[in-house]
């Protein structure tokens, strides 16, 4: 067996292995899903959750229930994403002077308690501090130019929550106070090309996503009990 073929199926058997543990928990990556609101007024003045957060949910129900992960979806946005993200990454080592030895890439998926978690895309060094790193490689470029224009983790609140709550939650689950979000796109001229900023932990923020979840696990559990044991048809 070749190196190539040896990479190959070790590559297949960690991402497995990183699908298993994230069955049916919350992570960082649909963080932003939770807190979407509804539509109507009263809906949200009485706390319900959104159409979003609760399909969510519903898919963690049923990664319990089934034993396989509802997020498989597969498009050309992914595609573009997963096929650029290395490179991206490589870049990124290079901008900011990460060492070879202090520079770990998708290091996995990891438990924040017993029904959430994180995937970070990287762990690098920068001015001899350890740091995570999101980056995103955009199919759509207009997004990669709004990309661009963050230099805050406010900044990244405001062009794209969905990111925000996902690095949050990333310093959340690894204990670290701050993270790189970057974004490349090999699509642009040089100097354009990959654009990167430090985002900070925000506390409050983080504490609304412990509490936010906490509530999106026992709405889990009630549906996966009434699902599971309340048989109306008997």
């Amino acid at each position: 067996m070749n190196n190539y073929t040896k990479e190959l199926f070790e590559s297949i058997k960690q991402n497995t292995a990183w699908d298993v543990a994230r069955l049916g928990k919350f992570t960082g990556s649909r963080l932003g899903d939770l807190f979407t609101q509804p539509k109507t007024k009263t809906a949200q003045e009485a706390g319900e959750w959104s159409k979003t957060a609760e399909t969510y949910i519903l898919s963690k129900v049923m990664e319990i229930v089934t034993g396989q992960s509802q997020d498989g979806a597969s498009s050309a946005a992914i595609d573009h994403g997963n096929e650029w993200e290395e490179t991206a990454l490589l870049e990124l080592q290079k901008a900011i002077g990460s060492p070879d030895e202090k520079t770990h890439l998708r290091p996995g998926f990891k438990l924040f308690n017993e029904y959430s978690g994180a995937s970070p895309d990287a762990f690098m060094q920068l001015n001899d501090t350890k740091i995570g790193v999101e980056i995103k490689c955009p199919y759509n470029p207009i997004n990669h130019y709004h990309h661009c224009k963050i230099q805050s983790e406010a900044d990244l609140k405001a062009i794209n929550s969905d990111y925000y709550w996902q690095v949050q939650m990333n310093m959340l689950t690894y204990e670290l106070g701050a993270w790189i979000f970057a974004s490349f796109d090999p699509r642009q001229p040089e100097h354009r090309r990959l654009h990167w900023t430090i985002c900070y932990a925000v506390p409050e923020d983080m504490q609304l996503a412990i509490d936010v979840m906490e509530k999106a696990k026992h709405y889990r559990d009630q549906i996966l009990n009434e699902w599971m044991f309340n048989n109306k048809n008997k």
